[in-house]
């Protein structure tokens, strides 16, 4: 498959978090990922779109989850306006429990975005396909 990436763009709401996931699976079986690994992805995004979401409280912003892929790898991101997404750092519970869920996951936030990477994800799925 050929380099590529796209979007979602929702109000940030709670209320949408079902379509979040849906995009997500969706795009990650349209890239022939491993179930066991999709499954990681929507969890890992639902985490990451709940822990922005739980510091909105009654803000207009919006919400973008985006799929990235290139080469070997699959990039899913979170950015939002009007969210902060620092719940997600570095001994956190829930980053803790997100590193143990995807041994593979890489967060990175710049106060405005998170993004994970499933390093060799398309690698492995070529390889068994």
């Amino acid at each position: 498959m050929n380099d590529g990436s796209v979007a979602l763009r929702l109000p940030a709401d709670a209320g949408w978090l079902s379509i979040v996931r849906l995009f997500v699976g969706s795009s990650g079986r349209l890239l022939e990922l491993d179930d066991e690994t999709v499954e990681d992805a929507k969890l890992v995004v639902t985490e990451l779109c709940s822990a922005a979401l739980e510091r909105a409280a009654e803000v207009a912003g919006t919400l973008t989850v985006e799929v990235r892929w290139t080469g070997g790898d699959a990039t899913l991101s979170v950015r939002g306006t009007g969210l902060t997404f620092a719940a997600v750092s570095a001994g956190d519970v829930r980053a803790q429990m997100l590193d143990a869920l995807v041994p593979e996951l890489r967060v990175f936030d710049d106060g405005r975005a998170v993004a994970f990477r499933l390093t060799g994800a398309l690698d492995r799925a070529a390889q068994e396909g």
